[in-house]
């Protein structure tokens, strides 16, 4: 495994287990709580793959191959597996705290565009969950 993917990893394991761990101490963006979990009761295990984009660069892909994960594009080879985890647990914790209107560009709610955008794919249910 090259050095860049698991400082790439941990990069990102780092950042959004700060965001879980502020937002959780009452510091962060939701400090009164009730926010919508983004990706509502889906389990860690579910998670296929995610992927960050950021304008003007290459995307960056966490993929589930089997039981072990592999990281696609700049940073591309094996991934720890120990991160890796931790970032898709870390996923089963983020929340919404208000949705921004679509017909409103970011402009004209004083927000430049977003720098990195985030997708995650989750492998469908074969039963319905109850």
């Amino acid at each position: 495994m090259r050095g860049r993917t698991v400082i790439a990893l941990a990069v990102v394991a780092g950042l959004l287990g700060l965001w879980v761990l502020l937002d959780g101490r009452g510091e962060g963006p939701s400090a009164g709580g009730g926010g919508q979990r983004l990706l509502g009761k889906v389990a860690p295990t579910a998670i296929t793959s995610v992927t960050i984009e950021g304008s003007g660069r290459q995307a960056l892909t966490l993929r589930r191959d089997g039981e072990s994960f592999v990281v696609e594009g700049a940073f591309a080879g094996p991934a720890d597996p120990a991160a890796a985890r931790k970032i898709l647990a870390t996923l089963e914790f983020l929340e919404s705290q208000r949705e921004l209107p679509k017909a409103r560009g970011f402009r004209q709610l004083g927000l430049s565009p977003a720098k990195l955008s985030v997708s995650v794919r989750v492998r469908v249910a074969k039963e319905p969950l109850v």
